[in-house]
């Protein structure tokens, strides 16, 4: 009976734990939950800002298709101008050849004093014309350069303003992509907690079903106990045929002490490794966010998580393979790197395994070897998805 209370704390402990284990995990979904609010946040920020850029680049296209048209009219401007030009050196020609004209006829202008007076007069309209023309010239530079100075002036803040914008887009993708990274870190940090969570849940049915058969059948022997001492007094006579049969019963006793003591030292031995998982997993998660930041790019992970194999043979791999934990790296300089920020940010320490050092290794461990009854080795029944690692 104290043997059966130990295994019901046992089983108590192993259910605080799991509950632990439960409520690690519901926080972790919450924190989730609030980065992707966060995101979610972000996001919405960055398409109001990409809003008013766009806004702002359509108000600088009109800008910039309103300075467009400012320059045909300014074309249209000089070509009149220049058509203006022609006419008045159109005209000073036809004034110097009036003017030779006249010069020349002279002496018959004295006898015509009327045309003279004409040509006076259309000399006195083709100066005022010219200058007409002139005082139009100026006016046209005049208009032309309040134009372009206020060209000048409407698209300066708001170039300044969509160079301002651009710039705080920028820091926006940069958030949005911090955010995902940390997104990614959590997702990682959840599938890790999903994983030791159904492992707990099986050793939990295992050492349950155990328990259940081992009180069944101690129940069973104390009752063949009492209905031994009830015939005791008629029994006398059999007491030498049945002592063989006691001294089974009390072997398979002392054989059932034996597996609650077996019992109680793995679950000893695993509450340990739990613990040594923990550091691990803090060291392993600042590996694989340093892989996610590219900064260390060839690490693979543990061991132990690149590979599954069928849940039955989870205490066999666990005890045949004690390097489950270690890290996997393409190469010698990724576990040196990973070793020096490990330093860096006093993390933690970490056993390597570098691919490059036991690739002589693929030929032997690829190859098939007889094994007596064809039974499987373990190494054969773990199912990998990278095969660089099956070595």
């Amino acid at each position: 009976r104290t043997k059966s209370f130990h295994i019901q704390k046992i089983i108590s402990i192993k259910k605080s734990k799991l509950e632990q284990y439960t409520q690690e995990h519901e926080a972790c979904a919450e924190g989730l939950k609030t980065h992707d609010e966060g995101t979610a946040a972000l996001k919405q920020s960055r398409a109001e800002k990409e809003t008013i850029i766009r806004k702002e680049i359509e108000e600088y296209e009109a800008l910039v298709k309103k300075r467009e048209q400012i320059k045909k009219r300014l074309v249209t401007v000089e070509s009149a101008y220049t058509e203006i030009q022609s006419t008045m050196e159109n005209t000073n020609k036809q004034r110097k050849k009036d003017k030779a004209q006249i010069e020349k006829n002279e002496k018959e202008l004295e006898d015509l004093h009327k045309l003279p007076e004409k040509n006076q007069r259309e000399i006195e309209d083709c100066n005022k014309k010219l200058e007409s023309l002139e005082v139009s010239k100026v006016t046209l530079n005049e208009e032309l350069e309040k134009q372009q100075a206020e060209l000048t002036k409407t698209t300066a803040p708001l170039t300044e303003k969509r160079l301002k914008l651009s710039d705080e887009l920028v820091g926006l993708k940069e958030k949005v992509n911090t955010a995902k990274g940390e997104v990614q870190v959590f997702e990682s940090q959840l599938k890790i907690l999903k994983q030791a969570e159904t492992t707990e849940s099986r050793k939990y049915e295992t050492l349950k079903s155990s328990y259940e058969q081992s009180q069944k059948s101690l129940e069973e022997k104390v009752t063949r106990v009492d209905e031994l001492k009830e015939s005791i007094p008629r029994m006398k006579t059999e007491i030498a045929s049945k002592s063989a049969e006691v001294d089974k019963m009390v072997k398979e006793e002392r054989n059932l002490s034996m597996q609650c003591n077996k019992l109680r030292t793995e679950i000893n031995e695993r509450s340990s490794v739990m613990q040594a998982q923990r550091s691990n997993n803090k060291v392993l998660d600042f590996l694989m966010r340093m892989k996610m930041e590219g900064k260390i790019p060839g690490i693979l992970g543990r061991l132990g998580d690149l590979g599954g194999i069928d849940a039955k043979y989870d205490i066999a791999i666990s005890t045949a393979c004690g390097r489950l934990d270690n890290i996997v790296t393409d190469n010698y300089e990724t576990a040196s790197a990973a070793i020096g920020a490990l330093k860096e940010y006093n993390v933690g320490r970490a056993t390597f395994i570098t691919l490059d050092k036991i690739e002589h290794h693929r030929r032997e461990a690829s190859s098939r070897i007889n094994t007596p009854e064809n039974v499987p080795r373990l190494y054969d029944l773990v199912k990998v998805e990278d095969d660089r690692v099956r070595t």
